[in-house]
């Protein structure tokens, strides 16, 4: 019950916060009210800062607590300068220069409180996905049973074929909308599985939508009165929910611009525990090839794959540097597609073989691939959240110098396989690069 209540409240300030720094706002020409509404902001930022240090306390990574420390202090800050704003305000409450600070002072303190609290705000975000995502899968099967006992006295066969075929195409959608959320809701740290929930909501919205007009367009041809009404209805609710799921979807997507890098990191750390089977199995010579696996289809998938992942890599170093948050998503999706196949390759690679050290040396270089993979989408990734940062280029180039060795270590531990010269050098002439100031021009 503890972190539970932690969290509420940590919530609560939150919305308390964003509430009041709209009120600032829209009472501006109101002194006393802004005044009041600036000592309830005092209060909520300070429980949130307070419960910022209290999680910044709990993490055992120290990136992450100086990452919290320094939005709580950015946050304190931001607080004090609005107090200061406020005295100034209720010392002088017709002077609108002073209410102009207040309000100044207010959007600041909102701007800090948006970065303080993203996770809050993230996390609640989701959470409001996935029950707009059970709404309108509720209201969809009330729309579909609905349809299906109307059609059956449409006396428009165009619009009864329509409505039908609607209907079908949402039977086959609304699992996938399902199976989503509750995944969602029962991996609630998982990056992959709220990516899916927003993906798939998206995908949901244009087959729902289609299937409102169809009901619409049948509706005056029903000929059971008592069905047609029912079916109005049930429209009705449905385009509430849409509605909702709309904004909701749109809202996380906004808010979720690294999911691209988590999911990647997820779908990583997944590989590596399979990895760790393979050498299991391999140690205990359970290890068998998958139908039509060769020792030497297998070597050359792991050797083009090699080039595969330099080319990904080298997009997301440069989308990184770039600071677009859209192409280092784009980047971070392509990497674990590919690092996907190397593993798949890698495997191929220890079945094929009984040579108990190759099974061993591939499956460890494999692996060494992914920790520096992991550890570039973790630069990435920060390079994102700290744009300004000066030591994201040098820490960029570090980490792409070792994704380069640990995929030339992991190619040349197959038997004649030297070539990955361009592979490599992919890789290291974009780091280069990064050296320099000219990038292509990007719309961010």
């Amino acid at each position: 019950a503890g972190p539970t209540h932690a969290h509420e409240a940590h919530e609560e300030a939150v919305d308390t916060i964003l509430a009041g720094t709209d009120k600032i706002v829209s009472y501006f020409g109101d002194a006393h009210e802004m005044v009041k509404q600036a000592r309830l902001l005092a209060q909520a930022t300070s429980m949130l800062v307070n419960a910022i240090k209290g999680d910044a306390e709990g993490h055992s990574d120290s990136d992450m607590q100086k990452r919290l420390l320094a939005a709580a202090k950015a946050l304190a800050d931001a607080t004090a300068k609005m107090v200061e704003a406020a005295k100034g305000c209720a010392s002088n409450p017709n002077d609108s220069m002073q209410q102009h600070r207040l309000r100044q002072a207010a959007e600041d303190l909102r701007s800090a409180t948006n970065i303080a609290a993203s996770d809050a705000l993230k996390k609640k975000l989701i959470r409001r996905l996935e029950n707009a995502a059970r709404q309108a899968s509720s209201a969809s099967t009330q729309l579909v049973n609905a349809a299906n006992n109307a059609n059956a006295t449409n006396k428009n066969t165009t619009s009864q074929h329509q409505l039908d075929v609607q209907i079908k195409q949402m039977n086959e959608e609304l699992p996938k909308l399902v199976q989503a959320f509750r995944a969602s809701m029962l991996n609630t740290d998982s990056a992959t599985a709220q990516l899916n929930l927003i993906n798939q909501s998206k995908d949901f919205i244009q087959p729902a939508s289609a299937l409102i007009a169809a009901a619409n367009a049948a509706n005056p041809t029903i000929g059971d009165q008592a069905a047609a009404l029912n079916l109005s209805h049930t429209v009705k609710v449905m385009s509430n929910a849409l509605a909702e799921l709309r904004s909701a979807t749109s809202k996380s997507e906004e808010a979720y611009g690294s999911l691209e890098i988590d999911s990647a990191l997820d779908q990583l750390v997944t590989m590596d525990s399979e990895l760790i089977e393979v050498k299991r199995s391999a140690q205990q010579g359970q290890l068998r090839p998958l139908p039509g696996e060769t020792a030497e289809s297998s070597a050359s998938k792991l050797g083009a794959t090699s080039k595969t992942v330099g080319s990904a890599m080298a997009q997301l170093l440069t989308a990184a540097s770039q600071g677009n948050d859209n192409y280092v998503g784009i980047a971070a999706k392509d990497t674990a597609n590919a690092l996907r196949v190397l593993a798949d390759a890698t495997r191929g690679v220890a079945a094929t073989t009984e040579d108990r050290e190759v099974q061993e040396l591939v499956v460890d270089s494999a692996r060494e691939v992914i920790s520096q993979s992991i550890k570039l989408l973790d630069e990435a990734k920060k390079a994102m959240n700290d744009p300004d940062n000066p030591e994201n280029q040098q820490r960029l180039n570090q980490v792409a110098k070792d994704v380069s060795n640990a995929l030339n270590n992991c190619v040349n531990t197959l038997p004649g396989q030297r070539d990955v010269d361009n592979a490599i050098r992919q890789i290291t002439d974009t780091s280069q690069a990064l050296a320099t100031t000219q990038f292509p021009p990007t719309n961010k």
